[in-house]
Formats: C-alpha cells, structure tokens, sequence
C-alpha cells in the first residue's frame, strides 16, 4: 500500500496488527480470525466495485505486476450485473 508521507512510513506490520486488534475491539469483533492481509483483498474489491482503473490500483496498492488485480480482487455479482447492463444499453439501445 502507498504511504502517504514520512511519518506512515515508520508504520510497521506489528503497528498494523495492533491497530487491526483495537479495531476490532471497539468494534466488539472477535479479532482471532481476523488478519491484516484479508483487508488487502477486501480494499483491492472495493476498487473494482468503484470503477478504478487498473494502472490507478496498482499504483495504490503497490503492485508492479497487473496479474496482482487478478489475485487480489474478487469478482462480485454487482460488478457482473453493471457489465451485463452496460453491454445491454451498448448492444440493444437504438443510436
């Protein structure tokens, strides 16, 4: 993931699961089966979901290789359902 300026970059994987465990807890989540690395999955979907170009995800999550959109975000049926109606509107809308 991108970060932002100089002080994220002192931000380690222990500060993250610590931040991830009082997330939770607030929450009131059980945390034992929550994992860090899950949010990246969830983050990269929520990107497809918005429309984000692929260069613009890479770019945000970190990736210098696009077969990581592949890995990483999930196909859903409301992004199957937006394909099906703009190939509808593109294929059967009178010009």
């Amino acid at each position: 993931m991108t970060l932002p300026d100089q002080r994220a970059a002192s931000f380690t994987a222990a500060d993250a699961e610590h931040a991830l465990d009082i997330a939770c807890h607030v929450l009131n989540v059980d945390s034992r089966g929550a994992r860090l690395h899950d949010a990246r999955h969830t983050a990269a979907t929520v990107l497809l979901l918005l429309g984000v170009p692929d260069r613009t995800v890479m770019g945000l999550m970190g990736w210098s290789n696009s077969s990581m959109t592949g890995r990483y975000q999930h196909m859903t049926s409301a992004v199957q359902r937006d394909v099906a109606d703009r190939l509808n509107g593109y294929l059967w809308t009178p010009n």
